[in-house]
């Protein structure tokens, strides 16, 4: 069983694209290290983050997360145990990347990339979850 944590955040006024990106990296290289994956998506200061791993490291670094000065409002969308991670051969927002366009579907949002980072072979409840945080956060 793989467990899976969903939350959404507002990103402190003073964080930049580019502190997404360092948050982003440096989440990678720490996660490979505990077996955890995911995604971090953001847009215009919306953010939204899948965590999937063994269920005490995943809260673990929640707990950590949580108290994480650059965002706020911190709300729990999902947090539940699933057969099979979906973002396994992922580290934090990244996967094997085919070309350019796909990394761009990361940085630069929107609902037609979004259907290339999420396929729709997503549990339901996932691609509810990510379809509603492109809703609200504007992306288009």
């Amino acid at each position: 069983m793989t467990y899976r944590l969903i939350y959404t955040s507002k990103a402190a006024p003073h964080v930049t694209d580019a502190d997404f990106r360092t948050i982003a990296m440096f989440s990678s290289i720490s996660n490979k290290r505990q077996n955890i994956s995911g995604l971090l998506l953001h847009n215009k200061g919306m953010i939204m983050q899948v965590l999937e791993g063994h269920e005490d490291a995943v809260k673990a670094l929640y707990s950590r997360i949580e108290r994480d000065k650059r965002h706020y409002d911190i709300k729990i969308e999902l947090s539940a145990e699933f057969e099979n991670p979906y973002f396994q051969d992922w580290s934090m927002g990244y996967r094997p990347i085919e070309s350019s366009e796909q990394m761009d579907a990361f940085f630069e949002l929107s609902k037609a990339n979004l259907d290339k980072v999420v396929l729709g072979d997503a549990e339901e409840g996932l691609l509810e979850i990510i379809g509603d945080f492109a809703t609200t956060s504007g992306i288009t």
